[in-house]
């Protein structure tokens, strides 16, 4: 496993439990498919098994690991909460995090060039049902800005209100009037099945977020059809 340095540039990032630990080949897959070899891929354990954890630990795209304690009771399961941590934890400089239900389609490089020093990077969300403008499916950071750090404090708080790792960003950005502290990232960079679902489609889409149960059936097929054709 590559150690961390000063060198350490570009990393994309995501992290599962034991859930999705069986997305991990395809979404490992789809990221060196598309990206650069200078993006390197970390991956965050939020609870996998022993067997899961041997395997990102052996496979050679994966050059950074991170170990986070157990899930604590606060989350209620829900280890999204660990996402703006993750990349605290992360000693490369500039960070994507990518869920892992998202299905990558084209070249991604370009989502470093919308990374800014003291910002968060995301794609509006024109869909939530609570009103939140902005995703964290997909979301970047140079080094580790105040609002990251402030935001990773809040969702260590767990499960207040219903809320998600999303629903508190956007807490916080209004709270503080925090608008200047996000910068844009095109929605092709990860384009909701929810607008799918609507009839809404662009040609151009790099990233898919398969959200929700339906999304998963989705998954699960792409990933059927992955494994017919590679081994683990």
């Amino acid at each position: 496993m590559e150690q961390h340095t000063k060198s350490l540039k570009k990393v994309i990032i995501t992290g599962t439990d034991k859930k999705y630990q069986h997305y991990l080949p395809w979404w490992i897959h789809n990221v060196n498919k598309h990206t650069s070899e200078d993006v390197h891929i970390s991956i965050a354990d939020f609870g996998m098994d022993k067997e899961w954890k041997q395997w990102c630990r052996k496979h050679g795209a994966v050059k950074e690991w991170i170990d986070l304690p157990p899930c604590p009771p606060r989350y209620k399961g829900n280890t999204w909460f660990y996402k703006p941590v993750t990349l605290l934890a992360t000693k490369y400089e500039s960070k994507i995090w990518i869920d892992i239900d998202c299905e990558i389609l084209d070249n991604i490089d370009g989502l470093f060039n919308f990374l800014h020093e003291g910002k968060i990077s995301t794609c509006p969300d024109y869909y939530h049902s609570w009103g939140c403008k902005y995703q964290t499916g997909v979301f970047g950071t140079k080094n580790s800005p105040e609002i990251l750090k402030k935001w990773a404090m809040e969702c260590d708080r767990g499960v207040t209100s219903n809320r998600g790792d999303q629903e508190i960003l956007w807490d916080i950005i209004n709270r503080e009037d925090a608008h200047p502290r996000i910068s844009p990232i095109p929605e092709e960079y990860n384009w909701l099945r929810i607008a799918i679902d609507k009839g809404k489609d662009i040609p151009n889409k790099k990233i898919i977020h398969w959200t929700g149960d339906r999304g998963k059936q989705v998954i699960q097929r792409k990933i059927n059809e992955f494994n017919s054709l590679h081994s683990k």
